[in-house]
């Protein structure tokens, strides 16, 4: 089981691998920041950890290495401040 849970690419039978689920959270990810520059807002996610690692990974520029091995917390929270031109 290590290796579902310390791996970018592995895909489980009828799930997704991260590398699968970020196809959708980098350009949700694009599109939050295009809403929040334009209508001049702050935004709050909650999302699965699968999602919030990846998250982790746009922000931060990650190697894919590094996302397989986060470990989150539920009580913990990450916060990135956004500033636009």
């Amino acid at each position: 089981m290590l290796l579902v849970h310390k791996s970018y690419h592995f895909q489980v039978q009828g799930g997704e691998s991260l590398h699968h689920v970020g196809k959708r959270v980098f350009p949700f990810m694009t599109a939050v920041l295009h809403f929040m520059k334009k209508e001049k807002v702050n935004v709050a996610l909650s999302a699965h950890p699968n999602s919030l690692r990846l998250i982790m990974e746009y922000f931060e520029g990650l190697h894919p290495k590094k996302v397989a091995e986060i470990v989150h917390h539920p009580e913990k929270h990450k916060k990135y401040l956004i500033e636009f031109d």
